[in-house]
């Protein structure tokens, strides 16, 4: 009788046992990240305020991610791909209508660990190319300038994963949920000089036909920032 009721404890042990490890398992096998991100920028250099009206910008993007560690390690590295915008608009002068845009493509690296099921702090990193285009538009009408310049930008963050449990136990949804970011970080911007021209007429006859102009310098930009950053997107 007590060695039946002793197979009997270690069989319900091994099976709980399996459960969880099934439960926790369940909770981190989904590999896949897509998401949308958004937040403020705090720009460190005074060159974007002759066209912005304000030293605080905002930026927003996509980002896809692939974890590269067994679903069952309690640490994620994931391998990450994406792109932010950012534009921002002011005057010059009270004669100018100025904008400057910056589109980031970046690749990096995120290494998040797994507190509790829900919650994983993480840090990333990442790093690419960014195109940097600005214009000037002459409030009375007689001409715009434009212009751009590709730069370097890296970046670097901590932050919060915020994560729900998976949407089935089985079927095509045993892998998919929600997750959530918080991150604050810095953007290093190598600085780039700027020059500008007559935009082109929209007519091509009239574009061939114009006299050639030189390019005028306007100086460096320096798009260097402190960020917070927000996210939403789904785990699969």
């Amino acid at each position: 009788m007590k060695t039946y009721a002793t197979t009997l404890a270690l069989a319900c042990a091994l099976t709980v046992t399996q459960r969880a490890a099934a439960q926790d398992v369940s909770h981190t096998g989904s590999p896949w990240y897509a998401g949308v991100v958004a937040g403020p920028r705090y720009h460190l250099d005074g060159s974007r305020d002759a066209f912005s009206g304000s030293t605080v910008g905002f930026a927003a993007g996509l980002l896809v991610s692939r974890d590269v560690l067994p679903a069952s390690s309690r640490w994620e590295l994931a391998v990450e791909l994406g792109a932010e915008l950012e534009a921002d608009t002011g005057e010059l002068h009270q004669a100018w209508r100025t904008s400057v845009s910056s589109v980031a493509p970046f690749a990096g690296v995120s290494v998040r660990f797994r507190l509790l099921r829900w919650l994983l702090p993480y840090l990333r990193v990442n790093a690419g190319g960014t195109w940097h285009e600005v214009s000037l538009d002459a409030m009375d009408g007689s001409g715009a300038l434009t212009g751009g310049a590709w730069g370097f930008q890296g970046s670097a963050g901590l932050g919060l994963m915020f994560q729900t449990g998976t949407f089935a136990r089985e079927g095509a949804f045993r892998r998919v949920r929600f997750a959530f970011t918080l991150e604050g970080g810095a953007v290093y911007a190598a600085p780039v000089t700027l020059e500008v021209e007559p935009r082109a007429p929209s007519d091509e006859r009239e574009a061939a036909d114009r006299l050639p102009v030189q390019r005028v310098r306007l100086g460096e930009l320096d798009a260097s920032a402190s960020y917070i950053r927000l996210g939403v997107g789904l785990r699969f």
